[in-house]
């Protein structure tokens, strides 16, 4: 005898998940190799079915219109279940979105998806601990998203600058020793959901002498 799931039952195991996260890639074109900024979003635990958030996501670009028309870009989500002994799942949607569309206007609307996100699982799981984004938490955060999304060693992440305001929000700049800067942003939703924008500069050639000299 076959099972099957209900409705109700498909949809709780389809809004399951250890952690959720989005990556907002801008990029002049899809065969694009490197890049210099990248949007975050990670959640630990959702509250949600993956179409619900890959609805919220695809609308980023949607909603940008330039005299050229709505913005180019690439749309992809993964998946991944585990039921062997613990149960586990995950999933990651990745955007792609044309620089020219990467504009402070879909910055907002990222964040207003953290935030619906964050609200979502307030009320969904409201035994989940909120907590506070302290400079501790805020440099290994940041050091393992860039070690993560540049494939850069994280002990090879140097501490240049750190600044957490009184609203909670971090900002933490890094050296990879090799040349590049990364000046990452953090800011924790609600108490639940983390959103960070990295930007990736190219050092001077006065400042790698003196980071030599050091």
């Amino acid at each position: 005898m076959s099972y099957q799931m209900s409705d109700e039952q498909w949809a709780e195991h389809r809004g399951y998940a250890d952690q959720v996260q989005i990556v907002v890639t801008p990029m002049d074109n899809p065969s694009a190799l490197e890049h210099l900024e990248q949007w975050i979003v990670i959640s630990h635990g959702a509250a949600w079915t993956p179409d619900w958030l890959l609805r919220k996501v695809e609308s980023i670009p949607l909603s940008t219109n330039s005299e050229l028309g709505s913005a180019p870009y690439i749309l992809t989500s993964t998946e991944n279940r585990t039921s062997w002994g613990a149960d586990s799942a995950t999933y990651e949607i990745l955007l792609g979105i044309s620089t020219w569309a990467a504009t402070s206007a879909a910055w907002d609307l990222l964040k207003i998806v953290s935030k619906e996100m964050a609200v979502r699982l307030k009320a969904e799981h409201p035994g989940m601990i909120e907590t506070d984004l302290n400079e501790h938490e805020a440099i290994e955060r940041t050091r393992w998203l860039v070690a993560s999304r540049y494939d850069t060693p994280v002990d090879q992440l140097q501490v240049v600058e750190t600044d957490l305001d009184a609203e909670g929000q971090a900002r933490v700049v890094l050296d990879d020793g090799n040349g590049w800067l990364y000046d990452v942003t953090l800011e924790l939703c609600d108490g639940l959901v983390y959103l960070s924008r990295i930007k990736r500069t190219k050092k001077r050639a006065a400042d790698r002498k003196d980071s030599s000299v050091q």
